[in-house]
């Protein structure tokens, strides 16, 4: 199997999800215009009720993609994506365009865990590592350019062609997968999410990721309304926001290669203490802080971030046996959706009415360096990885 053609074919893939959530927000205005609906309508079911479809699908599409095989279960999704893609765009009213997104959620569903499963596959254990940080990389970008290209696409093609963009990218990621039967990739037998919730290993690289986009969602809801009310104001922060995430994607793959190099367990326990220290740094920022300053404290976030992305994933999915790999991807992905509910939770006390509304945001940013102290301590806790042993042994040849 071609290694390259495997990562590449399932990091497009993988990106359409995240893509599409945060690239249709632009559009909203426009569908709620041409049809006639108020846009709270709008957003609950075109935004939330994706969100809610792609965290609902996520584990029995884990189960499936385990029974049927892997390379089956993502054409399965591909299929999905695109026929829902096909409907958005040619939908005659807003619940043609529900159904078209619902569709593309249980798409995504299908695609994302059968993706992170063939990398495993694909990948040896001492590359994993650089392999997830890369997926990871993709999936971040994704979701960072999502909002500047739907923006440029609704304003020179019209809304639609926000639906058209997806159906080269499934193509391509098509064409990029090797042609493998599923017998040579995947055994049928699986073990079910119980034995996931037992391992140990695995539940401590998932509960780090889980509890890093706890923090990482949150930031982005929340640092415009510690900052906004200065010369935070205008554009730079947005700006600020985006470096964030973009520096995420840029450091996933360089998290990967140097825990090849020093060992899983400090990559991880250094990219949640240095993330943590850049969310104490906002703390200290007054309300009329610069853009540049928060700016400067979000990139030390998302440096940090972006460390730990592809050994925290490479540990969780190599914690499980290789017939499991579906359901232990979409595990995965559900405790991340899950960590960002849980912060946007812990907001919306922050956000209540009442004259302490300053103390309570301040309070929620030590709730999230918390979180990032806790996937710290969780990294140390991950078993080594190949990785390690592999560089050792090929020093010791030399």
């Amino acid at each position: 199997m071609k290694r390259g053609s495997v990562l590449a074919s399932a990091a497009l893939g993988a990106a359409l999800t995240p893509l599409n959530s945060t690239m249709v927000a632009v559009a909203l205005p426009a569908l709620s215009a041409e049809f006639n609906a108020p846009a709270a309508r709008v957003t609950l079911f075109v935004v939330t009720g994706y969100l809610i479809a792609t965290i609902v699908s996520q584990m029995p599409a884990g189960s499936i993609a385990d029974r049927v095989g892997y390379a089956r279960a993502l054409t399965w999704g591909r299929w999905l994506f695109g026929v829902g893609a096909a409907v958005g765009m040619l939908a005659p009213s807003l619940a043609a365009v529900v159904i078209g997104r619902l569709l593309m959620a249980a798409g995504g569903a299908l695609i994302i865990p059968t993706a992170m499963a063939l990398v495993r596959i694909a990948v040896p254990p001492e590359r994993r590592s650089r392999a997830f940080g890369v997926m990871g990389s993709v999936m971040g970008g994704a979701a960072a350019i999502g909002p500047a290209l739907g923006s440029w696409m609704a304003e020179h093609f019209t809304w639609r062609s926000l639906f058209v963009i997806n159906v080269p990218l499934l193509l391509l990621s098509w064409l990029l997968q090797p042609r493998v039967a599923d017998e040579h990739l995947v055994s049928r037998r699986t073990g079910g999410y119980l034995s996931l919730l037992r391992n140990r290993a695995f539940m401590t690289g998932a509960g780090v990721i889980a509890t890093q986009n706890l923090a990482m969602y949150s930031l982005l809801i929340q640092v415009p309304f510690l900052f906004g009310g200065g010369e935070g104001a205008d554009a730079g922060l947005g700006l600020a926001i985006i470096a964030m995430t973009l520096t995420m994607a840029a450091t996933s793959p360089l998290g990967g290669w140097l825990a090849e190099w020093v060992g899983v367990k400090a990559i991880v326990a250094a990219g949640g203490l240095i993330a943590a220290l850049g969310v104490l740094g906002l703390g200290a920022l007054p309300a009329a802080a610069s853009s540049r300053q928060v700016g400067l404290r979000l990139l030390l976030v998302g440096v940090g971030l972006g460390l730990s992305t592809g050994p925290a994933n490479a540990s969780a999915i190599s914690a499980v046996p290789q017939e499991q790999s579906g359901i232990a991807s979409a595990t995965v992905s559900m405790l991340r959706y899950f960590g960002a509910i849980t912060g946007t939770l812990i907001l919306s006390l922050a956000f209540a009415p009442g004259a302490d509304g300053g103390a309570r945001q301040h309070l929620a940013l030590w709730a999230f360096v918390g979180a990032l102290v806790v996937s710290a301590v969780l990294g140390v806790l991950l078993p080594p990885l190949p990785g390690q042993r592999y560089f050792r042994a090929s020093a010791r040849a030399n």
